[in-house]
């Protein structure tokens, strides 16, 4: 199945219509659909504002994957789940080919917003707490086939919750949800199999042990702890301590963050250390029992501020104002929402702010469209820092450019290049990254830039940083990238280097150089750009690939030969390509130094060695055609 145009819509493509629906914004997107903003025409002037979930092609043509089962399921489970505070799905349908599902618009909060904004007032905290409490207890519930399907939502976290303006609480994203009986019921769903989000995970879950609603409860724990502190609690730390066989005899979170409870929702502690037990059966038996007690807790603490007024204080939204989303955030596995969210939410921002540094591309890319996808599917995995690695002038570079621009209209919080180029210490990497984002550095302080710039990049959500030319800097790569990614969990990482970073969770992806017909379609571009207009002969496309094979595929090489196009047909190029370093010069005004020859390339590098390490390449040169190490 060929690519549907809207798997490329933007938002200058809207407003389309589709089918009975009008497509008026884009919401979010993830692995497997996008969520739009819009509006159903009916008979009789009749008009209602939705959300349209929309099936990506490449998913119903990837049978293997399952994914139009799983959003078939996903659609008939969230139409049998009906509770205030549940999102309510009104219809699956089928419109240009494509699956979609309508579901109910919610304008307002995450409840990753609402934790990022602060202090939350303990009246405030129990009264979400409850809708939550509210929702699993109906969802837990649910019969089909005439008996209790057995549900566990598995990806309960701050981010699938959301929070209306008027004051609603609405639990989303039922898209990896579980039943054990019932026909919407499948073979080995009673065990996790590791979905969901690591940092909210209970430890069945994480063991891939069976489940029940037990589960959704510790996660809820871990939820309203974060709530109530107004902080993320360290990601993914229980996960790894799990993984290290080190099962806590009591509460996951320790005694000082249940302290910090306790001080903002007085009587929450003790609820929520018995959630948050590693043991199923020491936690609350239904999620009907939990909320009972939180119910209780909220009695004694009195309503004396409501959550419909709070928001109208704190956060004062007017029409007027821009609105973003958070909703079916890529598919981006331990750390993130995962794809497939039942609704949508317009999040406040308090300005316009820039979604992207990245300007619009000079000129037309070229090949490599395997490496995109399976790049975008890194991510999608769980990944949430990924490397590009490559010799100099592979084409690093232009493919982050390319990758980050296809992000921009999916992360609420864009995608922004950070250029290294100048950078040689950790305050270098900070100043170039404030630069990027646009964030006012305060004072000389490193410690405190990188604790100021965490909190901004953490502050925009979901997001994606480009950071080129790591390789001048990869030994602080702990002390600034990797503090980053402890700081702001919902944040995504590209780095481009000629040697991996070595920090935690980081994936490696090799760069490697076009193929020949892709740098033959390169050449040919570039060359007709600079002026050249040679004949289509057998002649000059066998002179076309033998200048890509002597260039080895490099796209800087093969742009730097195409400049010559307009003064040189392909075989004098071919032949003076022996003197390729006086030839391969001068490209492009626009170019840094080190990529307006490849002499300069090769000093550029040389220069990043240190003294031992370009005197042994010195004497490793006088082998011609490689070595072992005997010799």
């Amino acid at each position: 199945m060929d690519a549907s145009p809207l798997d490329e819509l933007t938002a200058a493509d809207l407003p389309r219509r589709f089918g009975r629906y009008e497509l008026q914004s884009i919401l979010g997107a993830g692995g497997m659909a996008r969520v739009f903003g819009a509006e159903l025409f009916g008979p009789a002037g009749f008009r209602k504002q939705v959300a349209v979930k929309v099936i990506k092609s490449k998913m119903v043509e990837e049978t293997c994957s399952g994914g139009a089962a799983a959003f078939i399921r996903e659609a008939r489970l969230g139409g049998l789940l009906r509770h205030p505070n549940i999102v309510d799905v009104y219809e699956l349908g089928e419109a240009e080919g494509q699956m979609f599902i309508a579901m109910e618009l919610v304008e307002g909060l995450t409840l990753s917003s609402l934790i990022r904004s602060g202090s939350i007032p303990s009246a405030v905290v129990l009264e979400i707490a409850v809708g939550i409490a509210a929702g699993l207890a109906s969802a837990h519930s649910l019969c089909s086939s005439g008996v209790e399907a057995g549900l566990v939502h598995r990806d309960l976290k701050p981010s699938n919750v959301l929070v209306s303006w008027d004051g609603a609480v609405k639990v989303v994203d039922f898209g990896i949800s579980t039943t054990r009986h019932g026909d919407l019921s499948e073979s080995g769903t009673s065990f996790s199999e590791a979905w969901g989000t690591p940092s909210y995970m209970s430890p069945e879950q994480i063991f891939g042990a069976p489940l029940d609603g037990r589960s959704d409860l510790f996660s809820l724990g871990v939820v309203l702890t974060e709530l109530a502190i107004g902080a993320f609690l360290p990601r993914n730390a229980l996960y790894h301590q799990l993984l290290e066989g080190d099962l806590p005899p009591g509460p996951v979170v320790d005694d000082d963050r249940m302290a910090e409870v306790e001080e903002a929702v007085p009587g929450l502690r003790h609820i929520l250390m018995r959630c948050l037990h590693p043991r199923p059966d020491k936690r609350h038996p239904t999620a009907s029992a939990l909320l009972a007690d939180l119910d209780t807790l909220r009695t004694q603490v009195g309503v004396q501020q409501r959550l419909r007024t709070w928001l109208s204080a704190a956060f004062a939204p007017t029409p007027s104002q821009g609105a973003g989303a958070n909703v079916g955030s890529p598919r981006w596995g331990g750390n993130d929402a995962v794809a497939g969210s039942v609704a949508s939410t317009k999040v406040l921002q308090p300005k316009a702010r820039r979604r992207t540094n990245l300007g619009p591309p000079v000129n037309r890319y070229v090949g490599r469209v395997a490496e995109l996808e399976a790049l975008g599917e890194h991510f999608a995995g769980g990944t949430r820092l990924v490397t590009l690695k490559g010799t100099g002038g592979a084409g690093k570079t232009r493919f982050s450019r390319r990758y980050a621009r296809s992000q921009v209209d999916d992360l609420a919080g864009g995608a922004w290049f950070v250029d290294l180029t100048e950078a040689r210490t950790a305050k270098g990497v900070a100043q170039a990254t404030a630069m990027a984002l646009e964030v006012p550095l305060g004072g000389e302080d490193l410690d405190g830039m990188l604790t100021q710039l965490g909190h901004a990049i953490s502050g925009r959500g979901p997001v994606l940083l480009v950071f080129d030319n790591f390789e001048q800097v990869v030994e602080h790569a702990a002390g600034t990238l990797g503090r980053w990614l402890e700081m702001a969990p919902e944040a995504h990482f590209l780095v481009t280097t000629r040697e991996p970073l070595q920090l935690s969770g980081e994936q490696v992806f090799p760069i490697e150089p076009l193929p020949e017909t892709e740098g033959i379609e390169l050449q040919v571009l570039r060359a007709r750009a600079a002026g050249a207009n040679w004949q289509d002969t057998p002649e000059t496309r066998a002179a076309i690939a033998g200048i890509v094979h002597k260039l080895d595929g490099l796209p800087l090489a093969i742009e730097l030969a195409a400049a010559r196009a307009r003064l040189l047909t392909p075989t004098q190029l071919g032949q003076r390509l022996s003197q390729r370093f006086k030839l391969l010069r001068g490209g492009r005004r626009d170019q840094s130094s080190r990529q307006s020859s490849l002499r300069d390339l090769i000093d550029w590098s040389w220069d990043l060695l240190e003294p031992w390490e370009q005197s042994a390449l010195a004497q490793l040169s006088v082998f011609r055609d490689g070595f072992f190490m005997e010799a």
